[in-house]
């Protein structure tokens, strides 16, 4: 492709003539443009960045270095990063995508915490303050949608016995400060379970599903993360948990510090304790464990508010959204056996992430209900 050719395909753009194809490959072309170590926080921030970017794309598309790199993007925006970044929300509906009822709307912030007196209080409807202000804790919720555990006068002994439980169903998530001061952001469809106030010893949490840590630094008091298959043990760091019941592996990624992952099922001699470095990955399959290089914004997407694909297969991406869209997956004829690639807000409704998965012409959608169903 020409100097010619990508200008007139840019122009195209600009003016809403772009081709789905075009629309992709330049979309996935302004992915490459992004500053290196620049973390976007928020959709505000990366709408403001994009803009940025094709400023940048008008007056350099020209340029040698622009033009080198789109030959590696172009081959593997065909399929791959068709889906495209979701902010460039795609208004017209040129799918075919069938709804019998209203869109899907995405998921919110909300949990379930369980006392260790079998109360149960439903987080989204829970007025905003002190929630329990016994045994010398106090357990409120905030405006910003966070449960935060301060510790006044507490009987260390009794309140180490005493379990608390945070739970987010499908189409939820939920943030929480520990007694420590520990922050936890949980995933949709995920259960936490962890003491009133830690123990002398140690901080003792257990997880089903997916959370990302950030761990308050105690050398004397290292922090645990138990879940079904293995153990996390920090000191202070930050790190991600994928450890869905109904996966078939598990991922530990570090994004700083330093964490140990043990799988007591395989012992040490067959490589059941590993030590991570900030960028590495434990995936865990049965009993085989290995660590790989990580991409860390990958890992934590969905705490940064958007899906991130990477050459996964139509399954994987849907399961992804049957948990933060609270929907059932319905396959009917052959499964496309494609990989899928691409950025998309959590933040849009369903039928936004179904079109620009169509946008590849491999996979296609009904929407029945709460039930999506998956055609080839």
């Amino acid at each position: 492709m020409n100097e010619k050719e990508i200008a007139e395909m840019l122009e195209r753009y600009k003016n809403g003539e772009a081709t789905a194809q075009e629309e992709a490959l330049l979309l996935s072309w302004s992915l490459t443009y992004r500053e290196e170590g620049k973390e976007v926080l928020s959709m505000e921030e990366r709408e403001h960045e994009v803009d940025q970017i094709w400023n940048k794309l008008d007056k350099d598309i020209f340029r040698t270095k622009r033009i080198r790199i789109w030959p590696r993007i172009a081959a593997a925006a065909v399929l791959l990063i068709s889906i495209s970044i979701g902010l460039y929300l795609y208004t017209n509906n040129k799918s075919g995508i069938q709804l019998s009822s209203n869109d899907i709307q995405p998921g919110q912030n909300s949990a379930t915490l369980t006392l260790s007196n079998g109360k149960k209080i439903k987080l989204n409807s829970a007025a905003n303050g002190q929630l329990m202000g016994d045994s010398g804790i106090s357990i409120s919720k905030t405006a910003d949608g966070q449960l935060v555990y301060t510790v006044t006068e507490a009987d260390e002994r009794n309140a180490s016995s005493q379990q608390n439980m945070l739970e987010t169903y499908k189409g939820e998530q939920y943030q929480v400060i520990l007694p420590d001061g520990s922050h936890v952001w949980l995933n949709a469809a995920s259960t936490l379970k962890y003491p009133l106030v830690f123990s002398a010893k140690e901080r003792l949490v257990e997880l089903s599903g997916e959370a990302y840590f950030e761990v308050a630094h105690n050398p004397g008091k290292p922090f645990r993360v138990k879940t079904t298959s293995q153990q996390v043990e920090v000191l202070g760091t930050h790190f991600n948990i994928n450890a869905y019941p109904d996966d078939l592996l598990s991922r530990t990624t570090l994004l700083s510090g330093s964490i140990r992952v043990s799988t007591p099922s395989l012992g040490r001699k067959e490589n059941g304790e590993i030590v991570l470095s900030p960028g590495e990955q434990t995936v865990l399959v049965g009993n085989k464990i290995s660590v790989v290089q990580a991409d860390p914004e990958e890992a934590i997407a969905w705490k940064n508010g958007y899906f991130m694909f990477k050459s996964e297969n139509i399954r994987s991406v849907m399961k992804k959204v049957s948990r933060w869209y609270d929907v059932e997956i319905v396959y009917k004829g052959e499964v496309p056996d494609d990989k899928f690639g691409g950025v998309v807000s959590r933040f849009s409704n369903v039928t936004q992430v179904l079109r620009k998965l169509e946008l590849t012409e491999k996979v296609h959608f009904e929407i029945e209900g709460r039930r999506i169903i998956v055609t080839k």
